[in-house]
């Protein structure tokens, strides 16, 4: 039973890492809106891309 607590609580930890993750790349493609400069959008998309690898 202890193992299984332990474990949940590993598995907790990686949901929590994963849900930061997410938002992240939630709050990068709010940020990518057309009113935006293509320099400005090349970066967006580039950090997304560094995002996502992470995920």
């Amino acid at each position: 039973m202890e193992y299984l607590l332990k474990n949940n609580m590993i598995f907790e930890v990686y949901h929590q890492q994963y849900q930061s993750e997410i938002s992240i790349v939630d709050n990068l493609l709010g940020q990518f809106a057309p009113s935006r400069s293509k320099e400005n959008q090349g970066e967006i998309l580039y950090t997304l891309k560094l995002q996502m690898e992470k995920i």
